[in-house]
């Protein structure tokens, strides 16, 4: 990425991103506007756009740098490959969690960001290391990195709500959701009663790492090894 600075702003591309990163950190990547960029940088509306010719661009620009603060795990293999994969989806997670919508780019736009490579191999070579072959390790990464990703987007708006929502708590919202639902069910629906008796207690990093268990075990399981 060029420093040179352009159209007589004064200011680089990096500096750029790095005041749309922290208007991310936030607002969310869905709060961020070429306009607000400008506003905070001290510029005109349009000098964003001679660094980069769209907003997309700079959010494929973002997603790369967030994903390269994601440091890969030491590759020790003394350790046990599930606390290895363990470690590595608590890695990205503690990145991606601090910029609501970056880990969305993934799945729902196809934005695979360069800086996101070394992790999937690191993944991949863990997995064939615990016995998976190519194919098998390949689908069992792609299950593994679907957890981490959506769990970690949905704790980082969780978050981005309560923190520009600080009197209203996450299971009054979901509640909230779940009873303008009443009069669409019928009859008695004990485990949805069950699911929103017990938010307080399955939301944020809990369910993140239970989803890791889950995913790890299911492994383990077929790989035919045991705790």
């Amino acid at each position: 990425m060029t420093s040179t600075s352009r159209g007589g702003t004064g200011l680089s591309a990096q500096q750029i991103v790095d005041a749309a990163m922290a208007l991310t950190r936030r607002d969310g990547l869905q709060g961020l506007s070429m306009r607000k960029l400008a506003t905070v940088l001290g510029v005109t509306s349009m000098a964003p756009y001679a660094y980069f010719a769209s907003k997309e661009k700079l959010i494929g620009e973002i997603t790369d740098q967030v994903f390269a603060q994601v440091k890969v795990p030491t590759d020790d293999t003394t350790v046990p490959w599930e606390e290895r994969l363990r470690r590595f989806g608590w890695a990205v997670h503690d990145v991606l969690v601090e910029y609501p919508g970056v880990a969305d780019q993934i799945y729902t736009y196809q934005r695979f960001p360069p800086s996101a490579v070394p992790l999937v191999d690191y993944g991949v070579r863990v997995l064939q290391d615990a016995g998976f072959d190519e194919l098998r390790a390949a689908e069992a990464f792609d299950v593994l990195a679907s957890v981490v990703i959506t769990r970690t987007h949905f704790e980082a708006h969780q978050r981005l709500v309560m923190a520009h929502e600080p009197d209203t708590s996450l299971q009054d919202r979901i509640r909230a959701g779940w009873h303008r639902l009443d009069d669409a069910l019928d009859g008695e629906v004990p485990g949805a009663q069950t699911y929103v008796d017990h938010l307080d207690r399955a939301v944020g990093a809990t369910v993140f790492e239970r989803a890791l268990d889950v995913v790890l075990h299911g492994l383990r399981a077929e790989l035919g090894q045991h705790p």
